[in-house]
């Protein structure tokens, strides 16, 4: 359903320059308020469609149920030690984030997905 709805909703990946465009797009951000020195970063923005937004929180959210600190995936670690630190909604927010930049990089390279993917899923 998750791939279904983005295939949709990106219909043309090439109009996104990189894969931080597109979790912008999909609204998975924090809103920003700031003024002068001060950065002030708010909810997330919610733009974008709100169905693939829906599902990929989801999914994260059944990640992070799933996970404890033995999991044999880096992802599912990281998302575990994220919710330990800073709550299980920012934790499922920022996992969300991260599996769009994955799909957005999947979908543009025509690739299968590997879990030992470091950093050029995040351009």
């Amino acid at each position: 359903m998750t791939t279904a709805a983005l295939l949709a909703i990106g219909d043309d990946f090439s109009r996104f320059p990189n894969a931080k465009s597109f979790a912008s797009y999909l609204g998975l951000v924090p809103s920003e308020s700031s003024s002068g020195d001060k950065v002030r970063r708010g909810a997330i923005t919610k733009a974008g469609q709100d169905l693939a937004r829906k599902y990929l929180i989801h999914g994260a959210r059944s990640i992070l149920i799933f996970s404890n600190e033995n999991s044999q995936e880096p992802i599912r670690r990281w998302a575990f030690k994220l919710k330990n630190k800073r709550g299980m909604n920012k934790a499922t927010v920022a996992l969300a984030h991260r599996l769009s930049r994955i799909c957005y990089n999947v979908i543009v390279e025509e690739r299968q997905y590997k879990s030992n993917i470091k950093t050029s899923c995040f351009s």
